[in-house]
């Protein structure tokens, strides 16, 4: 399965790029954002991704095929990281479970759109490429 990973590749292209993520941690999208909040604002939390176990954010990421990994795994380990984040003290736990299961389904969306290896920012809802590896461009 495609999934995200947190890199640092490319990272400085853009003056505002962050990376407190570790590379290679797998990726995931906020439940909240900021209201009106414009990609190059200073939050950073609509041109950036969180990582699942660091709990801290990128706005580099890596398209990585993930073997044995499926979208019910991919669930899970949101799960997981959405409880350590302490949102089944906010959210009933069918909500924790139907937002990880969002989650996952958007990541593998946009995975899918990219090769392998390309290098991803994100500008809202947009996301593109920063580098493609060779011989899929």
């Amino acid at each position: 399965m495609k999934v995200l990973a947190a890199t640092t590749e490319t990272q400085g292209e853009r003056s505002n790029d962050f990376c407190f993520t570790v590379p290679g941690e797998l990726l995931m999208p906020s439940l909240i954002e900021c209201t009106g909040e414009k990609p190059d604002g200073g939050c950073g939390c609509r041109r950036s991704l969180g990582g699942v176990s660091s709990h801290v954010a990128t706005t580099t990421m890596e398209v990585v095929e993930r073997e044995g990994l499926g979208p019910k795994t991919l669930t899970e380990i949101f799960v997981v990281s959405l409880k350590d984040g302490g949102w089944d003290k906010l959210l009933p736990e069918e909500t924790v479970l139907a937002e990880a299961h969002k989650c996952a389904e958007y990541i593998a969306s946009v995975a899918n759109a990219f090769p392998a290896g390309a290098i991803l920012e994100r500008r809202g809802a947009i996301y593109r490429a920063r580098r493609i590896p060779k011989g899929e461009q």
